[in-house]
């Protein structure tokens, strides 16, 4: 619950920063906003996307948009984290091949309730290819199934660093490393602070050590 207050929290001012880049760029505001969040789906964050991050979005909406509707918004989860895989049989050799980037599962072993779909959109250079599953938790827009599954699989295929398809959509992948970046930052400067403490301790320690030997050889040359 932690994380998820402080998304909530903070929400409001990176849609605005993002709706007034996307403004600048191209002399418009969006009128349609799709939302990627990485983690498991539980009734938590289903409450809290229902009530406070669509609050949010209506209160960083308010003042850019004025009296103009608001954009319709789409949120879909990104579970990467999971043990299904999917082979190809090749029954002539008896061999298992990985599918081919652009897959998409949607019927059958997906859960009935809701609007779920397994996306392989990438060739691993070595190894089994992981599919991800999308959770469409939210949406206004009315996109159909074949809309956001397209979308999703073309999302993954901007990364400015790579010419083929990546696991996750690009902006899914930024966002993770950057939020890495900071983590490993901020654990970084704990351990600096940490090594710090520590020697100014030792130090410490050496001083009186230091000073106790002093004393002791001062007193016992004063005894003789």
């Amino acid at each position: 619950m932690a994380s998820f207050k402080g998304l909530t929290s903070h929400f409001h001012i990176h849609v605005d920063y993002f709706l007034r880049v996307f403004s600048n760029y191209n002399s418009h505001l969006p009128n349609k906003l799709v939302f990627y969040q990485v983690g498991r789906h539980n009734q938590s964050f289903q409450n809290i996307l229902n009530h406070e991050l669509q609050q949010a979005i209506q209160q960083a909406c308010q003042e850019l948009y004025g009296h103009n509707s608001i954009p319709q918004i789409c949120f879909v989860l990104v579970k990467k984290n999971h043990n299904t895989r999917f082979f190809i049989l090749d029954k002539q050799s008896n061999r298992a091949h990985n599918i081919q980037p652009g897959t998409v599962v949607d019927t059958d072993i997906v859960p009935p309730n809701g609007f779920y779909f397994y996306l392989n959109s990438h060739a691993p250079i070595k190894g089994t290819s992981r599919p991800v599953l999308y959770q469409v938790l939210y949406d206004e827009i009315g996109s159909t199934s074949d809309e956001i599954q397209q979308l999703t699989y073309y999302l993954c295929h901007i990364d400015v660093r790579c010419p083929k398809g990546i696991l996750v959509p690009a902006p899914v992948y930024y966002a993770t490393q950057c939020v890495s970046h900071h983590l490993n930052l901020h654990h970084h400067k704990q351990i600096s602070n940490n090594e710090a403490v520590f020697s100014a301790t030792n130090k410490y320690d050496i001083q009186e050590s230091e000073q106790s030997t002093s004393r002791q050889q001062w007193l016992t040359v004063d005894r003789k």
